[in-house]
């Protein structure tokens, strides 16, 4: 009593899923450079503009996670 058959393209998906959305293959390398802080850190908005985290100094500021799988 093992797992069942499964088809070939069904496991072609399988696979794609885990590379792709489970992250299964190590992250390619990259040269950025790290945080060490909030302030440090920038977000391009969705008008274009760049927004420095470090103009939110001595402001509550608030983060929510908003991806999923």
């Amino acid at each position: 009593c093992g797992r069942p058959e499964v088809s070939k393209p069904r496991e072609q998906m399988r696979q794609y899923f885990r590379r792709r959305v489970f992250r299964d293959e190590p992250p390619a390398p990259t040269s950025m450079a790290v945080a060490k802080t909030f302030h440090e850190i920038s977000a391009k908005l969705l008008t274009g503009e760049v927004l420095n985290f470090s103009s939110l100094k001595g402001k509550v500021v608030l983060i929510e996670n908003v991806a999923s799988l």
